[in-house]
C-alpha cells in the first residue's frame, strides 16, 4: 500500500490505529513494469449495475471493542453483514476480530506474534489480514508483518517467514507481508516485501496457502508491484509502475480473470500517479490518484474505461477505500478541518457525518473502510468521549428485512452421526424459507432449519436457504462434508534389529482422508506416553504415517510406539509395538552329551550370549520339555526310557540358537536265571548256562573251585553264558562252578555256585 496524504486531524488510535494505517508497506518501485496503455488497450470490458441512490436514513451501531480493549476499527464487511477489523486488547495488544448481531469475536493471532489485523472477508466469514511475529534481523526481537488468514478457529501463515540479516546480498528473503483481499473462492492477494541481494522489492500477487506467487509471474506486470483486492471472477486490481516512465510513480491497474494483461486505469488530470483499491463483479474500481504531483490526492471511480475524480469534502485530499456491487463508494475526504468519511452513490460525495444517522448524537465518522451490497457502511468513527470504535451503519430501510443470525460454517460429521442447519434467520412477518443442496430445491423443507440424521457420504453437499419477507430476502449457505471415521487398516509391527540400524514403524490408515499423524512414544510400559517430535539425531516422520528411527542403540529396548491418526471427524489410536535394539542370540558352549547309570542324575547346561538376554527352551527329541526354560536341564533318577537326543533352543528378539547333546542310559548286569547243579555218569558231557540282563555289552566268565570254594580259577574260553564239558571225569567229580557277569555299569555280578557230580 502507499502513504496516505497528511490529515489534517492526527487520530489517536493507539496501536490498532497504527495497523489499520494504510501505510502498509512502502512504494519502492523501478521502472521495469509492462503495462497496457489505456489509449493504446482497451480497458476489460463489464457493465456496471446503476447505482441506487444513497440510503436516506441509517441506524448506528457502536461495535465497542474486545474485552479490556478501548479502540477497534472495522475495515471490512461481506454480504451478510459479517465484520471484520481489529481492537486492542488485554495488555495493549491488537487482535484482528469479527463482528456479528452483537457479538465481537477475537480471532486471535499467530504463534509466536501479539497483534493481528482483519483486512478482508468472503461470504464464508474467512478472513485475510496479517499479524506480527517475532524475526531476527540485525537488531534482535523485532516483530515483522505476515500474511495469514483466520478460519474455522485457527491462524495460518500464508506469508513466508522472515528471518533475515539486513544487508545480505546472497540470496533472496521475504521481509514482510500482508493479506489485503479474499474473495468467495478463497483466493488471497496482498503484497510483500522481499530482500533481493541488498535491495528491497515490493511486489504484489497470489498467496496460495504454501507461499507467494507474485502477479509478475503470470501477468505483464513487471517484478515491482501492489495487489490489495479481488472479486469473485478473480480479478485483480493494485498498483505499478508503467514500463519507460520517468517519475517512477505507480498507476491503477486491473487484472483481469480471463488472461493475462495488467490494464492501467490511467490518472486524473494533472496527475502523475493513481492506485486502485477495491473492485467489484462488474469490474468497477475505486481507488485515489493524484491531481497535482504528488499532493492533492483524490478517490476516483474507474467505470467502463472511464476514471472519474469523485472529488472531495471540501478539502485537498480524498481517498475511496471500498465499492459494492452497485457502484456505491466510501472512503474518507478532507473537509479542509478535519478527516471525515464519504459516501458516493452515483451523485456528489456526501459527507457521512451529514446523513440522517440515529443514534449518531456526539458521534464523529472519521473513515469508512467496508460497504456491501445491502448498503451497510463500516469504518472509524469517534464516540462521544472521544475514543476511536468501529461503526456500522445500517440503512433504515433494511428495517424488517431477514437478516442472518448466525452464519452457517463450512462443516464436517462423521457417517451415522446428524446436524442441523440453523443460520438464525430472523425478520418481520410473514417470513418463508426455501433448503436447496447443490442449488437444487429441497422438497417439503421450508422450515427455518434443515435436520439432517444418519448422515451417509452421499449427503455431502453445499447446502444453502433462502428466507424471503415482504421487504426482501437473505440467503445463507454451508458446505455440508460427510467423512467415514478413521480406522486402523493395517497396524505398526513390532521391530527386532542389531544396534545401528534404522528403526521403522508403519500405520495404515482407513477411511475417509486426509489423515493427520502423531507417533508417541512410552518408556515405562505403556504406563505413559508422550508425543515423538523430529530432531537432527536421526528421528523422522513423527507426524507422518512412517516413523523412522535412525542409528538405534540397545538403551532404546523395550521402548513402546504408537500412533494417534486423525481425520476431519475422528481420531483413533493404534496398536502399541515394541523396539528392540541388540544382538542375536548364540550358543557359546553347548551341551555335552552324557552316558549315565539308571537311577542316577543326568545334567545338561549350555551358555549363550545376546541382547536382549537369551530365553531357553529344553526339548527332549522333538517335544518341548514343560518348564525346562533356565541354561541348566537336570533329569533326576533317569530310566532306560530317558535315552534320546537333548536340545537347548537360545531365543531372543533378534534370533534362535539351537545346540544338540545326547544321553545314553546304562542298565547294570543282572542274573535271571542262576545255574543249576548237574549230575552226569563218567564219559558223559556236563552243561552250565546263566541267563542275565543288562545294557550290552555283557561279559561272562566262568571259573571253577577244586576246594570246596576256598579258591577259584577261570576257566579258559568260557566267556559266554554257558560252560560246556564234552566229556566228564570221576576226576571231576564234586567240583564247583560259578559264572561272573559284567558290563561297564556297575561292579560285576557273581551267580550262585553249581556242583558237578560225576558217577562212575
Amino acid at each position: 500500500m502507499y502513504p496516505i496524504p497528511s490529515r489534517k486531524l492526527t487520530l489517536i488510535f493507539t496501536l490498532c490505529f497504527i495497523l489499520v494505517s494504510l501505510v502498509a508497506i512502502p512504494r519502492l518501485y523501478s521502472a521495469n513494469t509492462e503495462i497496457s496503455d489505456p489509449e493504446n488497450n482497451p480497458s476489460p470490458s463489464g457493465t456496471a449495475a446503476t447505482p441506487d441512490a444513497a440510503a436516506s436514513s441509517y441506524v448506528l451501531t457502536d461495535l465497542g471493542a474486545l474485552p479490556n480493549g478501548t479502540s477497534s476499527a472495522a475495515l471490512a464487511i461481506n454480504q451478510l453483514g459479517v465484520i471484520t477489523g481489529c481492537s486492542t486488547t488485554i495488555g495493549g495488544a491488537t487482535h484482528a476480530f469479527t463482528y456479528y448481531n452483537g457479538t465481537m469475536t477475537d480471532l486471535g493471532v499467530v504463534k509466536g506474534g501479539n497483534s493481528s489485523i482483519g483486512r478482508a472477508i468472503n461470504a464464508d466469514g474467512v478472513v485475510a489480514g496479517n499479524s506480527t511475529y517475532l524475526v531476527t534481523f540485525t537488531v534482535p526481537n523485532v516483530l515483522g508483518k505476515l500474511a495469514v488468514v483466520f478460519s474455522d478457529n485457527k491462524v495460518t501463515a500464508y506469508g513466508n517467514i522472515a528471518n533475515v540479516v539486513i544487508g545480505n546480498s546472497n540470496g533472496t528473503s521475504t521481509l514482510s507481508s500482508i493479506a489485503q483481499g479474499i474473495n468467495d473462492a478463497g483466493r488471497v492477494v496482498g503484497t510483500q516485501q522481499i530482500l533481493t541481494g541488498a535491495n528491497v522489492v515490493t511486489e504484489g500477487g497470489v498467496f496460495n496457502g504454501t507461499g507467494f506467487k507474485p502477479m509478475h509471474d503470470f501477468t505483464n506486470s513487471g517484478q515491482t508491484s501492489n495487489t490489495t483486492a479481488i472479486n469473485s471472477q478473480n480479478d485483480m486490481v493494485g498498483s505499478a509502475v508503467p514500463t519507460g516512465t520517468s517519475d517512477l510513480q505507480p498507476r491503477a491497474i486491473l487484472v483481469t480473470g480471463s488472461n493475462t494483461v495488467a490494464h492501467n486505469l490511467g490518472l486524473l488530470n494533472g496527475g502523475n500517479f493513481s492506485e486502485a483499491r477495491a473492485v467489484n463483479d462488474s469490474d468497477q474500481v475505486a481507488g485515489l490518484a493524484s491531481t497535482n504531483g504528488l499532493s492533492g490526492n483524490h478517490a476516483f471511480l474507474y467505470d467502463n474505461g472511464q476514471l472519474t475524480d469523485l472529488g472531495t469534502l471540501g478539502g485537498s485530499t480524498s481517498r475511496a477505500d471500498a465499492i459494492n456491487g452497485v457502484g456505491d463508494v466510501v472512503g474518507e475526504a478532507d473537509t479542509n478541518v478535519e478527516t471525515h468519511a464519504f459516501l458516493y452513490s452515483g451523485g456528489p460525495m456526501l459527507d457521512i457525518n451529514s446523513l440522517t444517522i440515529t443514534g449518531a448524537s456526539g458521534y464523529k465518522f472519521s473513515e469508512a473502510f467496508g460497504i456491501n451490497d445491502a448498503g451497510q457502511i463500516v469504518g472509524l468513527c469517534f464516540t462521544p468521549s472521544q475514543t476511536t470504535h468501529a461503526f456500522l451503519l445500517t440503512p433504515s430501510t433494511e428495517a424488517g428485512r431477514p437478516i442472518v443470525g448466525t452464519p452457517m460454517v463450512k462443516t464436517t460429521k462423521v457417517k451415522g452421526s446428524s446436524i442441523t442447519l440453523d443460520p438464525g434467520i430472523v425478520g418481520g412477518a410473514p417470513l418463508n424459507f426455501q433448503w436447496f443442496k447443490n442449488s437444487a430445491k429441497l422438497a417439503g423443507q421450508t422450515h427455518a432449519t434443515l435436520a439432517l440424521t444418519n448422515l451417509q457420504t452421499s449427503q455431502s453437499g453445499n447446502y444453502s436457504v433462502v428466507a424471503t419477507n415482504l421487504i426482501g430476502n437473505i440467503s445463507d449457505n454451508m458446505t455440508l462434508t460427510v467423512d467415514l471415521p478413521v480406522t486402523v487398516g493395517k497396524q505398526p509391527a513390532n521391530q527386532a534389529l542389531f544396534t545401528g540400524k534404522t528403526a521403522k514403524f508403519t500405520v495404515t490408515p482407513a477411511g475417509t482422508g486426509p489423515f493427520t499423524y502423531q507417533w508417541q512414544i512410552s518408556t515405562n510400559g505403556g504406563a505413559n506416553w508422550t508425543n515423538v517430535f523430529n530432531n537432527p539425531s536421526g528421528i523422522t516422520g513423527a507426524t507422518l504415517a512412517t516413523l523412522a528411527i535412525a542409528n538405534t542403540t540397545q538403551n532404546l529396548t523395550s521402548n513402546q510406539y504408537r500412533c494417534i491418526i486423525n481425520n476431519a471427524v475422528s481420531n483413533i489410536t493404534s496398536n502399541a509395538v515394541s523396539l528392540t535394539v541388540g544382538s542375536p542370540a548364540k550358543i557359546t558352549v553347548p551341551p555335552t552329551s552324557l552316558v549315565e547309570v539308571v537311577g542316577q542324575d543326568a545334567t545338561f547346561s549350555a551358555t549363550v550370549s545376546g541382547f536382549p538376554a537369551p530365553t531357553f527352551q529344553w526339548f527332549k527329541g522333538k517335544t518341548a520339555l514343560n518348564g525346562e526354560t533356565n541354561a541348566t536341564l537336570t533329569l533326576t533318577s533317569v530310566q532306560a526310557t530317558a535315552a534320546d537326543t537333548y536340545s537347548v533352543t537360545a531365543t531372543n528378539a533378534l534370533g534362535t540358537a539351537t545346540a544338540k547333546a545326547t544321553l545314553k542310559i546304562i542298565v547294570p548286569a543282572a542274573i535271571t536265571l542262576q545255574p543249576v547243579s548237574v549230575t552226569v555218569a563218567s564219559g558223559k558231557p556236563a552243561k552250565f548256562s546263566i541267563t542275565a540282563t543288562g545294557t550290552a555289552k555283557l561279559t561272562y566268565q566262568w571259573a571253577v573251585s577244586t576246594d570246596g570254594g576256598t579258591t577259584w580259577t577261570d576257566i579258559a574260553k568260557a566267556a559266554t553264558n554257558s560252560y560246556s564239558i564234552p566229556k566228564t571225569s570221576s576226576a571231576q567229580n564234586g567240583q564247583q562252578f560259578r559264572c561272573t557277569v559284567n558290563n561297564a555299569a556297575a561292579a560285576p555280578i557273581v551267580s550262585n555256585v553249581v556242583s558237578l557230580t560225576v558217577n562212575s
